[in-house]
């Protein structure tokens, strides 16, 4: 037996299970003992696979933390999260973003560098009057740092978790 006989009876065994739950409501799956284990197992592998181990909470806390650390080491620097790409030109990107040290919302200049959306930078530069658009724009002269988003929120999940569990 080949593999792709041995694939095709897997599949069927598949379709077989699949198949004897068409047609039923999820309250009747549920009532079904079956039903109830295909469910539940369904879910445990979605939230196994959806949330992030503790491994890699504690890798985005310490990166996380590093990222203060050099912020406070570059007292001109800013924290911007990048809400919107304006435009990837060839000399740079344009984009909306809002200015953590602020909480102003602005159009932003990065020079020669291909940002993210999502994304929270650490960055240095001067405002300046964007023509193009009649808006306050900050002219990034000096990227530090730049993290994608999910690293904030796995900080705030491994301190919310491990902190108010453990203390």
């Amino acid at each position: 037996m080949n593999f792709l006989q041995k694939k095709g009876e897997r599949l069927q065994v598949v379709d077989d299970i699949v198949g004897s739950f068409k047609g039923i409501g999820l309250s009747e799956l549920i009532s079904y003992p079956t039903g109830f284990y295909l469910l539940g197992g369904l879910l445990f592998l979605y939230l196994l696979f959806k949330s992030p181990s503790k491994r890699t909470l504690r890798r985005d806390s310490e990166r996380w933390e590093k990222f203060l650390e050099l912020r406070s080491n570059a007292l001109s620097s800013r924290i911007l999260y990048i809400k919107k790409i304006r435009q990837y030109a060839q000399t740079g990107t344009k984009a909306i973003v809002a200015d953590l040290s602020s909480g102003k919302i602005i159009g932003a200049w990065f020079p020669d560098k291909r940002m993210y959306s999502g994304n929270i930078v650490l960055a240095e530069g001067d405002f300046g009057h964007g023509h193009h658009h009649d808006e306050e724009v900050f002219y990034v002269s000096r990227l530090h740092k730049s993290l994608p988003k999910a690293v904030l929120k796995n900080w705030e999940r491994y301190h919310s978790v491990y902190f108010t569990c453990c203390a």
